[in-house]
C-alpha cells in the first residue's frame, strides 16, 4: 500500500477536525503521522502495511498518545513524514 492509498483511507470521511492531539489540527495532518508511524510498526512486524494498523495507529495519533512521536523518532526518518518509501 502506498502512502497515497493509506492517506485516501484515513481521509475516507474528510478532512475532520481534530481537536486535543498534539499531532496536527485536522484528519490530514494527523494523517501524516499516522502513516508514517504505521509503516514503521508493520515493517518491525515483518507484515505489510493493512487497514487495521492504520486505524490502530490513527487512533493513537487523534488521541494523543505518546507511541506515534516515539516510533518516529526513535525508528524513521522525520523527514520522510508524508512520502512514499522508495
Amino acid at each position: 500500500m502506498t502512502n497515497e492509498q493509506a492517506m485516501a483511507y484515513l481521509m475516507r470521511d474528510g478532512n475532520l477536525a481534530t481537536p486535543g492531539t498534539r499531532y496536527g489540527r485536522n484528519t490530514a495532518e494527523c494523517a501524516e503521522v499516522a502513516v508514517a508511524a504505521a509503516r514503521i510498526y508493520a515493517e518491525a512486524q515483518g507484515e505489510p502495511l493493512t487497514l487495521a494498523t492504520l486505524d490502530y495507529v490513527m487512533g493513537l495519533v487523534v488521541n494523543g498518545f505518546d507511541d506515534p512521536e516515539y516510533l518516529i523518532s526513535n525508528y524513521g526518518d522525520a523527514d520522510a513524514v508524508g512520502s512514499d518509501p522508495s
